[in-house]
């Protein structure tokens, strides 16, 4: 007794503690609305959903009509339902399935009328059902179904004869046979929650002689199973459940008391800790079978009833969320979905961008890291990344101190009296021509020499001096009035 005693206790101090960390962490969390299927199919429970190749899909389930053998392919891009060919083992409801290397596996439950041993697989490839070999064991309907590992894991349920079970099958996918395992370790029970994570199958909580919320592991290569923490909640019933990044999650179902919850309760377990964390609730109170499929990082919650004294009632309203919104594994105060990298403290929404590091620090590609002042020029070609003034393509202005054209230097322009008139010589440094021009009628000569005084370039009264073709370097410019012998000199630039 004391031991039942302070289990309790700790759910309730549990509880009430993720609660309030709760209350801090809801930002970047919400559940979104999405379209809901067509309403010759958007009341039913007990339905099987999942998803491959970035497309969900639902297949069979319980209506007020009768079981279904219905089929439905959701596309998100579009937010689109499209109905597919029937499912060709007949309608069904309270059935199960899970997807393993690119196909679905699915089968079990009740026609209505009796219970249901089979399997069956979907290639999205072709989009073809095939009937694989069936269970050796009693027919069920709730049971609990894993594919991990090239197996097919399928135990306890409500079976024909035996009521709640705890058997546990293998079905190995290589050679379509099936083997008895180790029993589940607890009571027996049917609808219970499961999930697969690396080498582990995980599955509980369920209803047999009560409903419960205790917590195992099964480990497929030893075929063991031990026992894990309890979920610090209600115990709970047919609800939904998934995996995803390295995480199991039970959504939704019913409390301990068979009916609907206040809210529709989300809970995260974490195999590495051993522990459960609670997330937001989804819109609505609890739902009663449900479905559920996750699209690339979002979960989408399908179908199901609530239970609206006296009655249950269909919900159709179809809800996705964003899973990456329960990460925070830098602990930076940041989740997943809005933190650009989830591994990294310094980097997130809130941080400071460091520029020029190659690195989106702030998680806003709008924040620049290089080519600041957007002239097209990163700095690594940029002599000035915080004027766009100054870059490799800007025109340089002569002589006045800023090296706009980002070659090294700034332009000049030497002026020089020669016979009482002005001479201008420019610009230098060049990549190509040297300009000169005299203030008044002036005969002369221009001579280029090498910085050994070899002769490279004479010519009379030239206005202009192609250098083009002259190697980088230091030259040598003589200007020589012709009557009176008098010159000056200057030396100039090449530059590429």
């Amino acid at each position: 007794l004391l031991t039942f005693t302070n289990h309790y206790i700790m759910k309730f101090f549990s509880t009430s503690v993720l609660f309030f960390l709760l209350l801090f962490n809801v930002q970047a969390q919400e559940w979104t609305q999405v379209s809901s299927l067509p309403a010759s199919f958007n009341k039913t429970h007990h339905s099987f959903a999942f998803s491959l190749d970035g497309m969900g899909y639902i297949v069979t389930g319980n209506s007020d009509s009768g079981v279904r053998d219905d089929f439905y392919q959701y596309d998100p891009v579009a937010d689109t339902w499209t109905a597919l060919d029937p499912f060709p083992g007949g309608g069904r409801g309270y059935a199960i399935g899970d997807t393993l290397d690119g196909k679905a596996y699915f089968g079990f439950g009740t026609d209505g009328n009796n219970r249901k041993n089979d399997l069956w697989v979907f290639d999205p490839a072709d989009m073809s059902w095939t009937e694989l070999a069936s269970c050796p064991c009693e027919q069920r309907i709730h049971p609990a179904m894993v594919a991990l590992k090239g197996k097919v894991f399928v135990g306890m349920g409500g079976g024909t004869f035996s009521g709640n079970m705890k058997d546990w099958w293998e079905y190995d996918v290589a050679t379509n046979t099936w083997s008895q395992k180790t029993n589940f370790p607890s009571v027996k029970r049917h609808h219970p929650y499961q999930f697969g994570i690396g080498d582990y199958v995980y599955t509980g909580f369920g209803h047999g002689n009560g409903i419960f919320d205790d917590w195992y592991r099964y480990d497929i290569d030893a075929g063991t199973w031990t026992q894990l923490e309890y979920l610090p909640a209600e115990g709970r019933v047919a609800g939904t459940q998934l995996s995803f990044n390295g995480r199991g999650y039970v959504l939704s179902g019913d409390g301990d008391d068979h009916s609907s919850m206040e809210t529709g309760e989300f809970w995260g377990y974490d195999p590495a800790t051993d522990t459960w964390e609670e997330l937001p609730v989804h819109p609505g109170t609890s739902r009663w079978a449900p479905a559920s499929f996750v699209i690339g990082s979002e979960v989408y919650l399908i179908n199901g009833t609530t239970y609206v004294n006296p009655t249950n009632e269909y919900v159709s309203e179809i809800y996705k969320f964003d899973l990456l919104s329960t990460f925070d594994l830098d602990e930076d105060g940041y989740y997943a979905n809005e933190d650009c990298d989830d591994s990294n403290a310094a980097i997130n929404p809130g941080a400071t961008e460091t520029p020029y590091n190659g690195i989106d620090d702030d998680c806003d590609p709008l924040t620049l890291d290089d080519d600041l002042d957007e002239d097209g020029f990163l700095l690594a070609d940029d002599c000035d990344d915080e004027n766009p003034g100054i870059n490799p393509d800007a025109i340089e202005i002569p002589d006045n101190g800023i090296d706009e054209d980002c070659d090294g230097s700034d332009l000049s322009t030497s002026t020089q009296q020669l016979a009482g008139l002005t001479i201008s010589i420019f610009p230098n440094p060049t990549a190509d021509f040297v300009n000169i021009t005299v203030s008044g009628p002036l005969d002369y000569r221009v001579s280029v020499y090498s910085l050994e005084g070899k002769l490279l370039f004479s010519e009379t009264n030239a206005r202009q001096l192609d250098l083009q073709s002259f190697s980088d370097g230091t030259y040598i410019l003589e200007l020589q009035e012709l009557g009176s012998g008098q010159r000056i000199i200057e030396k100039i630039n090449k530059v590429f």
